[in-house]
């Protein structure tokens, strides 16, 4: 699955992989599916 990582808060490294695991949601997951999503361009030169 393709994904951007953020480890911490306050990080500015960004990873962005295709080699993540996604387990099954257990009894307190929720899952939440994401259609579209905007990035500003003055957070990408930062």
């Amino acid at each position: 699955m393709l994904a951007a990582v953020l480890r911490n808060t306050g990080d500015n490294d960004l990873e962005v992989t295709d080699t993540i695991q996604v387990n099954d949601p257990g009894p307190d997951d929720v899952i939440v599916k994401i259609y579209s999503t905007g990035v500003c361009h003055s957070d990408v030169s930062q």
